[in-house]
């Protein structure tokens, strides 16, 4: 009897944990930008906030869906 392999081609644990890391080096520059997005907000006026249209209680929210586009 022959042996089929099962394992789907991109299973190989190297490709996997590259895979892993990748995607923990996307989280950190999505955080680090949503990090770096409330800090620039924060430092604003409540004049300039409200020129932006963006009440200081939203920040958290505005950079939020803007660094992770919902």
């Amino acid at each position: 009897m022959a042996f089929a392999a099962t394992t789907p081609r991109g299973f190989h644990p190297v490709a996997r944990l590259n895979a892993a890391f990748a995607a923990l080096r996307a989280a950190r520059k999505r955080r680090a930008a949503y990090n770096e997005t409330v800090s620039e907000l924060s430092a604003l006026s409540n004049r300039e906030l409200i020129d932006l249209g963006v009440d200081r209680h939203d920040i958290q929210r505005v950079a939020f869906e803007h660094v992770y586009r919902l």
